[in-house]
């Protein structure tokens, strides 16, 4: 999605135009603030906003029809600006829908892991009482580098556990305390200068779902299958089971 096509309406938009587009008064302005480090290392604090609103004169038209249907009804336009850019930008009915329902939480990363296990450079895991640590080298192999991981010197296949740090995903985000039993604990050192580590513990919740704890916060709830192939994934060389 952050790769999607879009179409330009105008690339020196007017204060006329933008009344047409029905941004001089958008439905919505979102502000995002970001930091970005620069050459010299200093890090600095930037925003800029997102304005957005449907076509005027195409919603004035819809309200205004006594017999329109669901079969009828074309897709209506909407428009986008960044900042006071002179661009104009076009969305679809359902980006905009998007855009206008779109809560925090919507917004949020659903992956409770959002790192390939490529960039898993080392990983200690804490299960049933019992600590494993699985380390990893670079190989290059046909021209390309590969990370290949091993448990006390064995080298391992690490495709299912893979697959299930993949489908950890938020069923629903939460502040709440974790009071069940720690099913697992892992912890990952990240090839990444910013965020070197991470430690993910998962605890039970009820019948069906998971909390999911990040560096000792909690941050969503998650399906208890989702960890239970976590764990056996992890038992399948760790324990071998």
């Amino acid at each position: 999605d952050m790769y999607r096509v879009v179409t330009y309406v105008s690339y020196n938009v007017s204060d006329e135009e933008l009344e047409t587009y029905g941004l001089a008064s958008p439905e919505l302005t979102v502000e995002v603030a970001y930091t970005v480090e620069g050459e010299d290392g200093e890090a600095s604090s930037n925003t800029f906003s997102i304005s957005l609103s449907r076509d005027p004169a195409q919603k004035a038209a819809e309200e205004t029809e006594d017999t329109a249907t669901e079969e009828t009804e074309e897709e209506f336009l909407a428009y986008a600006r960044i900042g006071d850019s002179q661009i104009v930008y076009q969305l679809t009915e359902s980006d905009y829908l998007s855009l206008m329902n779109a809560s925090y939480d919507d917004l949020r990363h659903q992956a409770v892991l959002p790192v390939d296990i490529s960039e898993v450079t080392e990983l200690s895991i804490t299960l049933e009482g019992k600590d494993y640590l699985v380390t990893s080298e670079v190989s290059e192999e046909d021209d390309e580098e590969v990370r290949k991981f091993y448990l006390d010197g064995e080298e391992l296949d690490v495709e299912a556990l893979q697959n299930a740090l993949t489908a950890l995903t938020a069923d629903s985000f939460t502040n709440e305390t974790p009071s069940g039993d720690e099913e697992i604990r892992l912890t990952l050192t990240l090839d990444n200068e910013n965020y070197p580590t991470m430690t993910l513990a998962f605890y039970r919740y009820n019948g069906t779902l998971c909390l999911a704890e990040a560096d000792g916060a909690p941050v969503c709830l998650v399906s208890r299958s989702a960890v239970v192939d976590l764990v056996e994934a992890v038992q399948a060389f760790a324990l071998n089971e």
